[in-house]
């Protein structure tokens, strides 16, 4: 058999070997160029010169993985409690129910424009433009160089570079600072606004969810800022639009848009109050939520 081959930035290479011989197997994982010790008889047997083993990897179609910056990497994450995916059976279960209480008004639409951030950093950005495609709004800049006019992160180069953007993300108040460039309207809350009362904080927020997620006579969106450590997941700070409001259970949808992380999801809808709370150490206040609009003409 073939064997894969990783190349570090010395582009000495790892040569994980699977080699059959008979119903005998012997796997190995050693450092290319390293004459320092001895092969063992086994590895003689089956030693190739590094060339020859990339020619076989590539007619095989193996995959050659070459290490630049990142010194390791992951393939996606297991979502931790307390959050429920909307995949799994009780997120459907979930979905039903919000469904059929009329809490899924905005699900439909945000997930025609829903869209994985275009960088690790972009949460923010991306939360803004899911929402700014599904209220229609005209960017009246093409995309991508094409003659489609369509809202990208990239267009939204203002408030703060986009450099640093990518480099160090972006707060809750400038992203709001963002939202009334190009715009909308918005309704702001900080979370610490409440001076230590948790009960009006969940209030006030369930009656915003309710008003974006249940409401057919105004189309608004919700986006909430929150910490990603209270929902034990990876990482901090984050951004993601409210998708759908489950009643029964008090859950709320958030569609995640680091999806090559986690998966969208429900949480109790005092959770994320909880996480919306801990404080940014950028700017040394809470987080918050927003629901944007269409201003009236």
């Amino acid at each position: 058999k073939s064997s894969p081959i990783i190349v570090f930035s010395d582009n000495s290479p790892i040569i994980m070997s699977t080699c059959c011989d008979g119903d005998k197997k012997c796997g190995a994982t050693k450092r290319g160029n390293d004459d320092s010790e001895a092969d063992s008889e086994a590895d003689k047997s089956h030693k190739m010169s590094t060339k020859q083993q990339q020619e076989k990897a590539s007619k095989a179609s193996i995959k050659v993985i070459k290490k630049e910056k990142a010194e390791y990497s992951f393939h996606r994450r297991v979502l931790p409690p307390p959050s429920i995916s909307l995949s799994s059976p009780p997120g459907t279960t979930l979905f039903t129910s919000s469904l059929l209480s009329s809490g899924c008004l905005r699900f439909f639409t945000l997930i025609s424009h829903f869209s994985t951030q275009d960088s690790p950093a972009y949460c923010g950005l991306s939360t803004l433009t899911i929402i700014l495609n599904a209220l229609n709004v005209d960017p009246r800049k093409q995309w991508k160089g094409s003659v489609w006019r369509y809202y990208h992160e990239n267009m939204l180069n203002c408030c703060k570079d986009l450099e640093k953007v990518k480099e160090e993300g972006i707060t809750f108040e400038t992203f709001c600072c963002l939202v009334r460039c190009q715009g909308l309207r918005i309704e702001k809350r900080f979370a610490d606004e409440f001076e230590g009362n948790f009960e009006e904080l969940t209030k006030e927020f369930r009656k915003s969810v309710i008003d974006t997620c249940c409401n057919a006579s105004e189309e608004k969106y919700l986006a909430v800022s929150y910490s990603r450590k209270h929902l034990s997941q990876t990482g901090d700070g984050h951004f993601s639009p409210v998708g759908a409001y489950d009643s029964k259970t008090d859950k709320i949808l958030i569609l995640d848009t680091a999806r090559f992380k986690y998966q969208p999801h429900w949480v109790d809808l005092k959770v994320i109050c909880e996480a919306m709370l801990l404080v940014d150490k950028e700017t040394g206040r809470s987080r918050g939520y927003a629901v944007l609009s269409m201003k009236e003409d």
